[in-house]
C-alpha cells in the first residue's frame, strides 16, 4: 500500500497508468504507484451549484480499450446522477445523460457495455439496482438488477469465470450473477 497526495474517489488502470477522481478538488489525476504522488490533468467541470462550481468527482471511473473512452459516473447528493465521458488529456467531463438515480460504481463488462451500481433513494437507500448501457455509444440499455434486491450497492467487478459480483454494503454480502 502507499499513501496518495490527494483524495482519490475513483481509480482505473489506462495503458499501465493509474488515473483517478480527487475528491476534493474534482481533478482527473494521474497517480504514480511507486511514490503515490498525484499529477493533476485537469478539472472534470461535471457540475455546479451555488455552493459548488465547476467541481465533481466521479465516483466511478471505466475505461473501454475499444474505444479508448473513458467513463465516470457521478452521483449523491451534490451530484447530477449523471454518465459521462472523460478526456484523458484535460480532464474535462463530458455529458453522456442523466439517469435520475444515485450513481455510485461502473465497470466494463466482457460484453463491452458499462455495468453501473446505483443506490435507491428509499429509507436507508435500499432499493438500489444495476444499470447497463451501450459501451460504445453510453446510451442507456436496461436495469437488469431490479430495485428491492439490493441494499445500498456499491463496488461491482467482472470476476475471471465472467460473473459479476456486486458488494451488497448493508448486509454484509457479495452476490454473484451470471
Amino acid at each position: 500500500s502507499f499513501t496518495t497526495t490527494t483524495f482519490p474517489e475513483a481509480l482505473e488502470f489506462v495503458n499501465g497508468i493509474l488515473y483517478g477522481s480527487d475528491a476534493l478538488s474534482g481533478n482527473l489525476i494521474t497517480i504514480d504507484i511507486n511514490s503515490g504522488l498525484s499529477t493533476i490533468v485537469g478539472p472534470h467541470n461535471a457540475y455546479s451549484s451555488a455552493s459548488i462550481s465547476g467541481v465533481g468527482w466521479m465516483n466511478g471511473l471505466a475505461f473501454d480499450p475499444a474505444t479508448n473512452t473513458m467513463y465516470g459516473v457521478l452521483g449523491g447528493a451534490l451530484a447530477t446522477d449523471t454518465l459521462y465521458t472523460i478526456d484523458l488529456v484535460t480532464g474535462q467531463a463530458t455529458k453522456v445523460g442523466p439517469t435520475s438515480v444515485n450513481l455510485n460504481s461502473i465497470n466494463l463488462g466482457p460484453d463491452g457495455n458499462l455495468y453501473v451500481s446505483h443506490f435507491g433513494s428509499g429509507p436507508g437507500f435500499d432499493d438500489g439496482g444495476r444499470l447497463r448501457f451501450d459501451g460504445s455509444t453510453g446510451a442507456f440499455i436496461d436495469e437488469f438488477v431490479s430495485p428491492g434486491i439490493l441494499q445500498f450497492p456499491r463496488g461491482l467487478r467482472f470476476g475471471p469465470d465472467g460473473n459479476l459480483y456486486v458488494a451488497n454494503y448493508w448486509v454484509n454480502e457479495i452476490l454473484r450473477f451470471n
